[in-house]
């Protein structure tokens, strides 16, 4: 479990549209799981697969530990200055976040299964970029587009690690002699320009 921040832009930024607030009791729960057992408790031990730690409510009997900004050593949760132990923990979170991805669905395509050019979007650009495909598609041409994220953040679908770094752009690559190549976001080289 990692906090989640919503990163928005000048389209849902500047814009307003009405729309309806959903019944909260047809919203799927969210289960949190506390942990209450102080038997072999230490607060930076984490899952081997996400390397999550565990979550307990502050003033748990057995259970307490420090909080704040300052850096902890691994697995105790000490205060520690050590430079090991520092990059030690960077590289770690960099890794659970990076772990996050394998909880993401694969890219899906809009459009044709191969073609001439892959764009990409996300945010309020997707609407805007939608438009441009689908006309595009209507013309003829061999066009589709995908749903990712920047490259900066680094929780993306595994499928769309290639994709570009920048909010609008297209992708491109060959596929002379070859009617069956994939349109995969990770088959496709990126460069930077602009939306279609």
């Amino acid at each position: 479990m990692v906090p989640v921040m919503v990163l928005s832009d000048g389209y849902l930024a500047n814009g307003s549209e009405p729309w309806l607030i959903p019944d909260v009791t047809t919203l799927p729960d969210i289960p949190v799981n506390f942990r209450t057992d102080p038997e072999g408790f230490f607060p930076y031990l984490r899952d081997p697969a996400t390397l999550a730690r565990p979550w307990v409510r502050p003033g748990t009997p057995g259970l307490e530990h420090r909080i704040g900004g300052i850096e902890k050593q691994d697995v105790t949760g000490n205060i520690s200055y050590e430079p090991d132990n520092h990059e030690h923990m960077v590289l770690t979170r960099a890794e659970k976040v990076r772990r996050v991805a394998q909880e993401i669905p694969p890219t899906s395509i809009n459009g044709p299964a191969t073609g001439d050019v892959l764009v990409v979007g996300w945010g309020g650009t997707y609407g805007a970029i939608t438009a441009a495909v689908e006309e595009a598609q209507i013309e003829g041409k061999g066009v589709g587009i995908g749903a990712s994220a920047p490259s900066r953040i680094r929780c993306r679908p595994t499928s769309a690690r290639s994709s570009a770094s920048t909010g609008g752009c297209w992708c491109r690559r060959s596929i002379a002699g070859s009617s069956s190549a994939s349109c995969a976001p990770s088959t496709w080289s990126t460069r930077s320009g602009t939306t279609a």
